[in-house]
């Protein structure tokens, strides 16, 4: 049987005119299922008896159910265990900010790009989502969300386990939905992706026209540290995801985030700084450079910057006209700040 929380909106009208029924009917049951969050076909009372008989008999209503939930102490921060149909677990967060709430994403379970700076990573790959599994994250948070009026009001990062642009296929299905109007209806503008550097991914999005926010997991200036770090790099080089980033800004328009855990004597010397600042001169697009104090996990001996390097970092790069922010730290006292996802971690 089919999950309908697994098909586009074109892909459910094919369905419905497949069985016989209305194309219409397909925005009736979307509605159902994501405005309405209905459970079972049998409350879907606008759709003939007889249509509701049928998909009770090919498709289901799935989604992840919440196992456990923790709320950091300052009451800013939910991380959410999740069970997938087969019993695999996976984690999301959710991020109360004061005029927006924002839900991080995973992708995967587990991952398969070994950053050293990632929890996640430790876990080894399992297996990727499915759009519905994705998508049936953002059910997940909505009931501890300030406001029932939800569609438009809240981001997504595509930022939790796992690399979304190596699970492709889920991974633009799902987005797609996020956007689609008679689902979440959310703005592409509030929508970022976050890549460790996969660059046929980004390639894929320009030619499937995928406008979303892009945010790239640098943490390192040169391809020396860069393979100690972030080992997708010895595939994919710093010059080649530098250009990928290039041709996406083209495409897009919109400033691409270059993400940097800072690491005290890792990649926060001087030299890393200006190497940075002299690959934003030369790479010539509108970007955004986002400060990352490094969250402790139990599997590399690093230590953070200190709160004077990460000062100066984003001082330094702003005096050269590079925007720069330091990543405010939510929900570490719960294992959810960035990079502590590990698929169980309560």
């Amino acid at each position: 049987m089919k999950n309908i929380l697994d098909l586009s909106r074109s892909e459910l009208e094919k369905e419905m005119t497949g069985m016989s029924a209305k194309k219409f009917n397909a925005a009736q049951i979307m509605e159902w299922v994501y405005i309405k969050h209905a459970e079972a076909f049998e409350v879907m009372t606008n759709l003939p008896v007889s249509l509701r008989e049928t998909l009770k008999k090919y498709f289901v209503i799935e989604r992840p159910t919440v196992e456990k939930k923790l709320v950091s102490s300052g009451k800013d921060t939910i991380k959410y265990l999740l069970k997938c149909s087969d019993g695999v677990l996976i984690e999301s967060v959710l991020m109360k900010h004061i005029d927006r709430h924002t839900i991080c994403l995973s992708s995967q379970a587990g991952c398969a790009y070994g950053c050293a700076m990632c929890a996640t990573g430790s876990m080894g790959f399992k297996r990727n989502l499915s759009a519905a599994e994705i998508t049936g994250q953002v059910f997940a948070a909505l009931p501890d969300m300030d406001s029932g009026e939800y569609s438009g009001k809240f981001n997504v990062v595509f930022m939790g386990m796992g690399e979304p642009l190596a699970n492709y296929d889920n991974f633009k299905k799902a987005a797609l939905m996020l956007t689609e109007k008679k689902a979440f209806g959310i703005s592409t503008k509030r929508i970022t992706v976050s890549t460790c550097g996969v660059v046929p991914g980004i390639e894929n999005m320009i030619r499937d026209g995928l406008r979303f926010n892009l945010s790239v997991s640098l943490h390192a200036v040169n391809d020396r540290v860069r393979d100690m770090l972030v080992p997708v790099n010895k595939k994919y080089r710093l010059e080649k995801l530098l250009t990928a980033c290039a041709k996406y800004f083209a495409f897009n328009g919109d400033p691409v985030t270059f993400e940097y855990v800072m690491i005290k004597n890792v990649n926060d010397r001087e030299d890393d700084l200006h190497e940075l600042i002299a690959i934003i001169s030369d790479i010539k697009i509108d970007c955004k450079v986002n400060l990352i104090p490094y969250n402790r996990i139990n599997i590399k001996e690093f230590s953070a910057s200190t709160s004077a390097t990460i000062d100066l970092w984003r001082e330094t790069l702003e005096k050269e006209g590079v925007i720069c922010s330091i990543r405010r730290e939510m929900g570490a006292d719960i294992n959810a700040a960035c990079g502590q996802l590990a698929g169980g971690g309560f």
